[in-house]
């Protein structure tokens, strides 16, 4: 019992260390879309990057989600 309360404390301090490092990653990017915008209203080619970005890394399996 003792193990296995010792792996579910590694894996949770693992994830919130992850979840500290994503957190960190998305408010710059947020901060650097909404400052990148202009007047027209229109999406800039600096937001399209970010958006783009943001893709690629929400890209869930779904396996994932069902496990």
């Amino acid at each position: 019992m003792s193990m296995y309360l010792k792996i579910i404390r590694q894996r949770l301090r693992k994830k919130r260390e992850t979840n500290i490092k994503f957190k960190e990653e998305y408010e710059s990017l947020l901060v650097e879309y909404l400052y990148s915008g202009d007047d027209s209203g229109k999406i800039t080619e600096a937001q399209n990057t970010i958006i783009e970005s943001l893709k690629d890394s929400v890209k869930i399996d779904s396996k994932t989600i069902a496990s």
